[in-house]
């Protein structure tokens, strides 16, 4: 346990974060050769527990200046800020099933394709009293309520297939001055957690009160924590979208490889990459009265990405 007094301004109780991540990550391959043909299944499994153990107690005193009613000097302050936050544990697994190809079509071309299937539930607390709380009515904030506890983040979905093919081909074949042209193309989905352990640092895991022209320092009544509270008025929540989208790229890059002799090797690459349904964070401000600032991850960014990459590789032998 920590104190930390910062002239007669802000007072703290605890460690200022002790967040731990655990994680356990289940793999495993099946190959098959069977002729031309170079098979590989696969499962993915990932157990993940973040833990979030934040500053359990926080005071924060503002004066209006040095003199003045609520100056440093008067020993009245304008305000006092007095917040309480809790541990919590979430949980959040996460399972992939991949199968793909490789297909050595001709001595000069080769095929690579394959699947990969995702699903990624929602955060949610590894125990009950663990689980985050969202919202219902978000497309009418004015009638927006509190969802009843234990209500997921957003609907898990099961549609996430992504599709991803390649292909290698040699378009000269001479010692030492081989062409080379790849292409590659494919469907890449995200875990959709991205920020949302955000949630543990907003209603209910902590609690806020606010002490308005009060002498300072406090009295032991004025100073006791705030109490946690699993019902409304809300001073501040983060949700998401009920239908919210596992965010998802588009990647494909075009090669060519020319040798240049027997240890260099010049390529000219293009990459192209596109993300969809990428997740931002909109904030809604007093919507109601049972909310003060609701936090909302939406499916509402883009990003693109084009490159040309041109690469000379030389292979040096050295002898001693």
């Amino acid at each position: 346990m920590i104190f930390n007094l910062i002239g007669a301004a802000t007072i703290a109780q605890g460690t200022t974060a002790r967040n731990e991540q655990r994680q356990i990550n289940f793999l495993d391959n099946l190959s098959i050769v069977w002729g031309a043909h170079q098979l590989k299944f696969g499962v993915d499994y990932r157990w993940l527990s973040p833990i979030s153990d934040p500053l359990a107690y926080f005071a924060q005193p503002v004066f209006s200046g040095v003199n003045g009613p609520t100056g440093a000097s008067s020993g009245v302050a304008q305000l006092v800020a007095i917040q309480a936050s809790q541990r919590a544990v979430l949980f959040s697994p996460n399972f992939s099933l991949y199968g793909q190809d490789a297909w050595k079509v001709t001595p000069r071309l080769t095929l690579v394709y394959g699947l990969r299937w995702d699903v990624n539930p929602a955060l949610k607390g590894k125990n009950s009293d663990d689980d985050p709380f969202t919202v219902r009515g978000l497309d009418n904030p004015a009638t927006m309520t509190l969802a009843p506890h234990g209500t997921p983040l957003y609907r898990t979905t099961y549609g996430n297939i992504a599709p991803r093919i390649g292909a290698v081909y040699q378009l000269r074949q001479s010692q030492g001055w081989d062409t080379v042209l790849r292409g590659n193309i494919g469907v890449f989905y995200d875990l959709g957690t991205g920020f949302l352990g955000a949630a543990l640092a907003n209603f209910p895991f902590t609690a806020l009160k606010i002490l308005s022209n009060v002498a300072y320092p406090l009295t032991p009544q004025q100073a006791a924590p705030p109490l946690f509270s699993q019902r409304p008025p809300v001073s501040s929540i983060f949700v998401t979208e009920p239908d919210l989208s596992l965010p998802r790229t588009y990647q494909w890059n075009a090669a060519i490889e020319q040798s240049l002799g027997a240890n260099q090797t010049f390529s000219l690459t293009y990459v192209g990459a596109l993300g969809r349904d990428l997740l931002r964070t909109d904030r809604l401000s007093n919507p109601n009265a049972d909310f003060g600032n609701v936090a909302v991850v939406r499916n509402t960014a883009t990003s693109d990405y084009h490159a040309l990459q041109v690469k000379f590789q030389l292979a040096l032998k050295l002898f001693f």
